[in-house]
């Protein structure tokens, strides 16, 4: 069986695991090791072979968890495959939709799908022209229509699974691979998440805020969406959103809530000076958010328990695990409690 590898929280896909790997690695050499070993534990129920990480690479090791696929999910025979595939289909109309005006020009080949020219009624050198700037924006399109799809994925497994029930498997339709697994939950996940209030950003972002698991989050997601909301008035990327996340985990959001001017891309200069003048404090810009959730705090020293553990680490506060309990700094003896405050310890004295 195949089981989901999430890091952080996150489920991730082969080429997605190095990349969200990497940056909690102490000796990056150890990368493709590392991510070899986590693939090959996803294969099994014990995922024994990753103990040889937990010294070496505490921090990375605690960022990966395991997840059962449902039940339901087993492997049917697989459909007979078309002789052309699909995404060639796809990119063979696409062409022929870019050869209007320009079809008595330029012949495509019905096995291949590629242009040539017609030397009976060949091109003008303005018409080559405008055939290669057309071309050109295969790329844009092919990066939207992959977008789109994902968002398609989704509706139609939430789609077909309310319609058929129990019944609608999957698999029979494309072979189980453990990406196309992944591919398809997240997709169904992250739509059924959003399907009625979607984002100016891309799929990747809100799949990252579904999976964000914010703490105290109610059930309709409140606090995510608000997130999402703030990404989408400064247009963050995903990298950024993945930093505003973590300082909403930790220090929470009223701060920003208070201070955003939510309609800043609308005013003038004159007017964000004025706001400016009213509260010092206030966030313009991108770039001022930026500097807003990008707190670098000191490596300490921490004290906390884990799963009935008592574990030391030296680092940032951010990189403690998720579920660490009585969390203590030993460098100046205070607990840290949720939303990121500290509280003092009160020393012990000997009565003389």
């Amino acid at each position: 069986m195949n089981w989901i590898i999430s890091i952080n929280g996150l489920p991730c896909e082969e080429d997605e695991i190095r990349e969200q790997i990497k940056p909690l690695l102490k000796d990056k050499t150890n990368l493709e090791d590392i991510v070899a070993d986590i693939i090959e534990a996803g294969k099994h129920a014990d995922h024994d072979i990753l103990d040889f990480w937990e010294d070496k690479e505490t921090k990375a090791i605690w960022s990966v968890s395991f997840d059962e696929p449902p039940t339901s999910m087993v492997i049917s025979p697989v459909m007979e495959v078309v002789q052309r595939t699909i995404d060639t289909e796809i990119a063979i109309t696409a062409s022929k939709q870019l050869l209007v005006d320009l079809n008595d020009h330029f012949v495509m080949s019905e096995t291949s799908g590629f242009l040539t020219v017609n030397h009976d009624n060949p091109p003008e050198v303005e018409q080559s022209g405008e055939l290669i700037k057309r071309l050109m924006g295969l790329g844009v399109a092919a990066e939207r229509l992959e977008e789109f799809g994902k968002w398609q994925v989704g509706a139609a497994l939430c789609a077909l699974e309310s319609h058929h029930g129990p019944d609608f498997d999957v698999s029979q339709y494309v072979e189980l691979t453990k990406k196309a697994y992944n591919t398809m939950i997240t997709s169904k996940n992250t739509f059924e998440a959003f399907h009625l209030n979607r984002y100016k950003l891309s799929f990747t972002h809100h799949k990252e805020a579904f999976y964000s698991n914010l703490p105290g989050d109610c059930e309709e997601r409140l606090l995510m969406h608000r997130c999402m909301e703030l990404c989408e008035i400064f247009q963050l990327s995903c990298a950024n959103q993945r930093k505003l996340f973590r300082y909403v985990r930790n220090y929470g959001v009223e701060n920003l809530n208070n201070n955003v001017v939510e309609n800043w891309a609308d005013l003038t200069a004159a007017q964000i000076d004025e706001s400016k003048a009213e509260q010092p404090s206030c966030i313009t810009n991108t770039e001022e958010l930026l500097d807003r959730i990008s707190v670098h705090s000191a490596s300490k020293n921490y004290l906390f328990k884990l799963n009935d553990k008592v574990l030391r680490f030296r680092g940032f506060v951010d990189a403690l695990p998720e579920f660490a309990e009585d969390v203590i700094c030993t460098d100046d003896w205070k607990r840290l409690e949720g939303g990121g405050r500290e509280l003092p310890i009160d020393e012990w004295h000997i009565e003389e």
